[in-house]
């Protein structure tokens, strides 16, 4: 995968979606003018946030999230 992909790639939801993950929220907002971005995943009772500069760095807080649960949480 080249480096762009990459990027791209890691700011996309389609692997957290593809593991069952559904998006209750998705919002882009500023704060103290500076762009965030807050994304809300669910998956049964289970919920799991990720908030940041960019979308990948927000979805990476989610994948990380959804890792330390373990197998269980993402199957």
């Amino acid at each position: 995968m080249t480096p762009d992909a990459k990027r791209l790639a890691a700011g996309s939801a389609d692997d957290i979606r593809a593991l069952g993950w559904a998006v209750a929220v998705h919002n882009d907002y500023r704060l103290g003018g500076i762009p965030h971005t807050f994304w809300l995943f669910t998956k049964g009772e289970i919920a799991i946030k990720g908030e940041g500069r960019t979308d990948a760095e927000a979805l990476d807080q989610v994948r990380a999230a959804i890792a330390a649960r373990g197998a269980s949480a993402s199957a």
